[in-house]
């Protein structure tokens, strides 16, 4: 499997620092408003379109994993998936709904290091008026921690990731100039630092952010393989011959 490309990027004054395999989230207050609603609290990105058009559910199996190396590793209470950086999903269900779909992490010890999409729980944000009629469907959630709803995989797996990013979404609160820019145009998964209203984790650095595909991905990779194999070793004993 080719490796999966990501992009650093940020809404407010502090991208993401990439080094080698290490990223460092700077997020903080701005001077000034960064976003339409007038909030202050940048933002940081670590994105890729690499999954943009699949369904949610083709994730089934699939994790990311990495190391948070500074502060040290932070370890989020049952349901809250906004310490330290959290993995939003823009999601569609094709007929005109959009929501950022926040994927909670895994408990003690790896807490926010490890996301399994299988297992997981997803609470709807800014959820468009279509989609909130797919929300309402589902019935009570799988679990409420704070002010959130969590569903399980299952009940979201229907749903497509987005082909569009950040921008698809017309319910989302947009940066001041009032559109997506840039990655925030392409890329629907995404690793997030930092809050409009307040910022959990100011500094925060991760290493080695590594997506591990799903069973069947992995099967197909090795038939494939078996088959480049398969190929050569005729090639070769035709060649001899």
């Amino acid at each position: 499997m080719a490796a999966t490309m990501w992009n650093a990027w940020s809404v407010g004054s502090a991208a993401p620092v990439v080094s080698g395999t290490s990223v460092q989230f700077m997020v903080g207050q701005e001077a000034t408003p960064v976003w339409t609603g007038g909030a202050l609290g940048s933002k940081d990105f670590y994105s890729t379109s690499a999954f943009n058009g699949q369904s949610l559910g083709s994730l089934a199996g699939a994790s990311l994993s990495y190391t948070i190396t500074a502060p040290g590793p932070l370890v989020s209470p049952p349901g809250n998936g906004l310490q330290g950086p959290y993995v939003n999903i823009v999601v569609t269900d094709g007929a005109g709904g959009y929501s950022y779909l926040l994927m909670d992490a895994s408990p003690a010890p790896l807490g926010q290091q490890f996301h399994a999409f299988s297992t997981a729980r997803y609470a709807f944000n800014e959820t468009s008026p279509s989609l909130d009629t797919f929300v309402t469907a589902l019935g009570t959630p799988d679990a409420i921690f704070g002010d959130k709803n969590w569903y399980d995989f299952s009940d979201v797996a229907s749903l497509t990731i987005a082909s569009s990013g950040m921008s698809s979404n017309p319910s989302g609160v947009t940066p001041v100039a009032g559109v997506w820019t840039g990655y925030g145009l392409t890329d629907s998964l995404l690793f997030v630092s930092g809050n409009r209203g307040s910022s959990p984790v100011a500094d925060v650095t991760i290493d080695g952010v590594t997506f591990v595909p799903e069973p069947a991905s992995l099967a197909i990779m090795a038939l494939g393989l078996a088959g480049i194999g398969l190929s050569r070793r005729k090639a070769a004993v035709k060649s001899a011959a």
